[in-house]
């Protein structure tokens, strides 16, 4: 079974830099991904959310994990 996490990142209102709110916290992206493959997560895709005149304002990184049971199965002779 896979599991998947949705962060916002938005580009900050002046200057070329991109933000994603976690917690009250501000962090660059760079940051949510090490944050995220610490916990299991890749980095699966990233969706354009909203731009205007061919620039990127916001999009979402789309992170999934994989939550499979790991089932050890004995086999008796």
């Amino acid at each position: 079974m896979k599991q998947y996490k949705f962060i916002r990142v938005r580009r900050k209102v002046f200057g070329f830099s991109y933000r994603a709110r976690i917690n009250g916290r501000s962090k660059y992206p760079r940051e949510v991904i090490k944050d995220l493959a610490a916990r299991g997560y890749g980095l699966k895709c990233i969706v354009p959310v909203s731009s205007y005149a061919q620039a990127l304002y916001e999009y979402d990184m789309v992170f999934e994990r994989d939550t499979a049971l790991n089932v050890v199965y004995e086999i008796e002779d």
